[in-house]
């Protein structure tokens, strides 16, 4: 199946460039005003999925790596490609989560993929990503096993179709070796 992906490399840095100063000029607009509490958007889904992209394109050598919501079908064939963030033939559904702060990741109780990838973004006004990619399924036994909360794992929460939602900092350790660093640098490193 041929996949036409057109959110270039120029598209993402256009993207980002407007999001950042959008979030820079809010967080002068409230120290200007001395409000505090003002929440500061979420990074929208198409450059954090994006940022991944082009890790997993030149940082991981998977140059079939496809942004599924941009990407056009030249095949009448239903495959899964149309489903996830993003998508490799040689791997098949990536998943992204990306993380700004310290508050929980939530997570679809029927998603699923081949591998997921967590942008920590946290720091992304320094000009500073760390990506890392669990390297199992969401079937596997050490995904479905994770402890969401003292009494109840992800499987748990899944079965009852509530949306799981964890902390990087509670989740990571549970992971293990499973899910590694694959890149910590700048935006601009990317590419």
């Amino acid at each position: 199946m041929a996949v036409t992906d057109n959110y270039s490399e120029q598209a993402l840095k256009e993207r980002f460039f407007h999001h950042k100063l959008y979030v820079e000029s809010t967080l002068t607009w409230k120290q200007e005003h001395g409000i505090e509490q003002a929440r500061l958007p979420n990074m929208p889904e198409d450059i954090s999925e994006n940022i991944v992209k082009f890790i997993a394109r030149n940082t991981l050598n998977m140059q079939d790596c496809v942004w599924t919501k941009g990407a056009e079908q030249q095949s009448d064939d239903e495959d899964q490609i149309t489903t996830g963030d993003l998508h490799s033939t040689s791997i098949g559904k990536l998943e992204c989560k990306c993380f700004t702060s310290d508050g929980p990741i939530s997570f679809g109780p029927t998603e699923s993929w081949n591998v997921l990838y967590f942008l920590d973004a946290r720091d992304w006004l320094n000009d500073h990503f760390v990506l890392y990619a669990f390297n199992d399924t969401n079937l596997s036994a050490d995904w479905q096993n994770v402890k969401v909360n003292k009494t109840q794992t992800y499987a748990d929460q899944c079965k009852a179709k509530r949306r799981p939602r964890i902390s990087w900092n509670s989740l990571q350790p549970q992971l293990g070796i499973k899910c590694v660093m694959v890149y910590d640098g700048s935006f601009d490193d990317i590419f």
